[in-house]
């Protein structure tokens, strides 16, 4: 049922006159160096995407991360000084649920609307893995530079490494933009391995 509300969300990105004006690969160089080309869509047609759909979990001595994977087809890219430049993508919706080690829920959006969550990724040649940007809701803080990669080896098909940039961490709230993160402390452990379930 997700993935059928977010396909047909796909399909109305062209209510606004938005065409597609041609087809290239995720894996094009004009992709990889964030310089997509006007009207384009650049789709998964290498299903770079595939490995990661799905439901994923990591969990310490203090919480438990659940995080899920779902396909986004065809999605609209605006600049956001330039609203006459467009360009589509397939990628990924992020969803995930925190709870501590006795099942309390702190936090969860697995099941939030698609239109409702801000949490995208896609696949990066340059780092062949999925990279984008998520909402650390309980802390209010954005990961701007985050990314999940596969485990090369035939032990460990079932998990994913999971490591952001320090230096890309922000404020969510516009209020709280350019108030210090030194005494916040991001909610997500770095460098970790979540497990396929």
């Amino acid at each position: 049922m997700r993935l059928t509300i977010i396909l047909l969300l796909s399909t109305f990105t062209n209510l606004f006159g938005q065409d597609v004006l041609g087809y290239k690969s995720l894996t094009n160089e004009e992709h990889m160096n964030n310089f997509p080309e006007f009207g384009i869509y650049h789709q998964d047609n290498e299903n770079k995407h595939q490995h990661y759909v799905g439901t994923w979990v990591y969990s310490n001595s203090e919480v438990i991360f659940t995080i899920n994977f779902t396909p986004i087809l065809q999605r609209l890219n605006m600049k956001t000084f330039d609203q006459d430049f467009y360009y589509f993508t397939d990628g990924l919706l992020m969803r995930y649920k925190l709870e501590d080690v006795s099942g309390n829920v702190i936090f969860s959006n697995l099941d939030a609307a698609p239109d409702s969550i801000q949490n995208d990724f896609s696949y990066s040649t340059q780092f062949d893995c999925i990279t984008g940007s998520f909402i650390d809701k309980p802390k209010e803080i954005i990961y701007l530079f985050a990314k999940f990669e596969k485990i090369d080896s035939p032990l460990n098909l079932n998990q994913i490494y999971f490591d952001y940039n320090l230096s890309s961490l922000t404020r969510y709230k516009p209020s709280d933009f350019y108030l210090s993160l030194a005494n916040t402390l991001p909610t997500f452990p770095n460098k970790i391995i979540f497990t396929k379930q």
